[in-house]
């Protein structure tokens, strides 16, 4: 059960090289409290577990199951050295077994290569039994015959020196391009939601199914050799690990689009009765104010009332009497409610409109793109200094071109995702739909949107090709 194998040692070795692709595949996670301390505990528990895992029999269902283990060992390590749940966890850890699989099956058949380069035959796997004391040539006996346990060196100097480079400059070249290829679409933690049991379930008997297929090569190519059929298999098993990580990924970008195009929908949706709502509140509001500034005029004729306060109630009414006139009702509607948000906030909002424009946008649609805007903005600004309170909309054509910018101060820090200004709200789950809804718009309406911070400035301008 303990003896000094091939398999039994590189047990080991494949727990080192699935720890180091765990850790390449979970950089930007949150990590726990003493996090250096958990992950050197971890490494040293999971690699003691490999070597405490006896070798009861040499066949495929066992060392499967032996292997299996080891990576449900080294998940239980993630979880205990990052603040992610159990599905974020897996996910990570899935990707990763599968990249270190592609540098193992890779690195298996370069070593068909270099065995036929330096002529070693094909008697007891393709390499030989490889000698305990040389780390290569065990890690490959492990490969092509799991079960040996003889000790005779089969490797010359430079083949074994072949080998060592090739095993570098492999696991190193997949693992850095398996980060990449993660690293580049997990960037932001807010980006990948993490929920659908079914497509975890599916993947995992994916994996399952492809470490059975490795399993088979394993064990069928030790005594039975037959360098076509373990090269032809060897690919289609590479093959099948990068459409793991490739379904894997696409799946999850489908969700998260399928979410935002729901959510999206449902902000523009709560727009269209926003609209409708603000619409009538204006409405009554002009009504209202023009009503009372005619009883106003004729009591101040009766001298029964000071002119000085008579003058001043006028002002205060005519704040709610200033509608914004553009050319199109549903943007006189929208500026109005906003320039009022702004006067009870000491905001300043200049706009310079061509309503008329804009008149092949839906009410829904332009209540969307310029509320969500002013939002913005205004948000923005409301924390600010007095002399920075300011925000400046325009929207007209020129040289052909319907163009929309606003451009405000803003003070905390920007991060962006995908062109996007990241939501600083804590809830990232029902917030940061703002811009996403405003590009949605934009792209109805065949328009391009560009976004600069620069400066403590934030400008975003839009252009229709209308």
């Amino acid at each position: 059960m303990y003896e000094l194998t091939a398999l039994y040692l590189y047990k080991a070795v494949f727990t080192v090289e699935l720890l180091a692709a765990e850790f390449l595949m979970c950089i930007g996670m949150k990590r726990r409290r003493f996090f250096i301390l958990r992950y050197i505990a971890s490494a040293v528990v999971c690699i003691g577990f490999a070597f405490a895992l006896p070798v009861v029999a040499y066949n495929m269902l066992y060392c499967s199951a032996v292997f299996l283990a080891m990576f449900g060992f080294s998940l239980l390590g993630i979880k205990f050295c990052y603040a992610e749940s159990w599905v974020s966890v897996m996910f990570r850890g899935i990707a990763a077994y599968t990249v270190q699989h592609i540098a193992y099956q890779v690195f298996d058949l370069t070593t068909l290569g270099i065995n036929a380069m330096f002529g070693g035959g094909t008697s007891g796997g393709a390499y030989g039994d490889g000698g305990a004391s040389d780390f290569l040539p065990i890690i490959v006996t492990a490969i092509r015959n799991p079960s040996s346990s003889s000790t005779s060196p089969v490797f010359g100097e430079l083949s074994q020196l072949c080998t060592y480079c090739a095993y570098l400059f492999i696991y190193i070249l997949t693992y850095y391009s398996g980060y990449l290829f993660t690293s580049s679409r997990l960037k932001d933690s807010d980006k990948f939601e993490l929920k659908s049991s079914a497509l975890l379930v599916f993947v995992v008997c994916f994996v399952l199914f492809n470490v059975v297929i490795s399993s088979v090569i394993t064990y069928y190519s030790g005594p039975h050799f037959d360098a076509v059929y373990v090269v032809a298999l060897g690919i289609y098993n590479i093959a099948c690990a990068f459409f793991t990580l490739y379904l894997m990924f696409a799946v999850i970008y489908r969700n998260q689009l399928e979410r935002e195009f729901v959510a999206s929908n449902r902000l523009l949706k709560q727009a269209e009765e926003q609209y409708a709502l603000v619409k009538q509140n204006i409405e009554l509001i002009n009504l209202k104010c023009h009503d009372l500034k005619h009883q106003i005029h004729t009591l101040g004729k009766s001298s029964a009332v000071n002119k000085e306060a008579m003058k001043e109630i006028e002002s205060v009414i005519s704040i709610y009497d200033a509608s914004i006139r553009t050319g199109n009702e549903a943007l006189d509607i929208i500026l109005t409610e906003k320039s009022l948000y702004c006067n009870r906030c000491g905001i300043r909002l200049y706009c310079i409109v061509d309503g008329e424009k804009f008149e092949f946008m839906s009410d829904a649609d332009l209540y969307s793109l310029f509320g969500n805007l002013l939002d913005n903005a205004i948000e923005a600004v409301e924390g600010l200094e007095e002399g920075k309170r300011y925000i400046n909309l325009s929207a007209k054509e020129i040289n052909g071109f319907l163009t929309v910018s606003t451009d405000n101060w803003y003070s905390s820090q920007i991060e962006f995702s995908d062109g996007l200004p990241k939501t600083t709200k804590s809830d990232k789950e029902l917030h940061g739909y703002g811009m996403k809804s405003i590009k949605l718009v934009c792209k109805k309406y065949n328009g391009e949107m560009t976004v600069n911070a620069e400066n403590g400035m934030f400008d975003l301008s839009i252009v229709f090709m209308h």
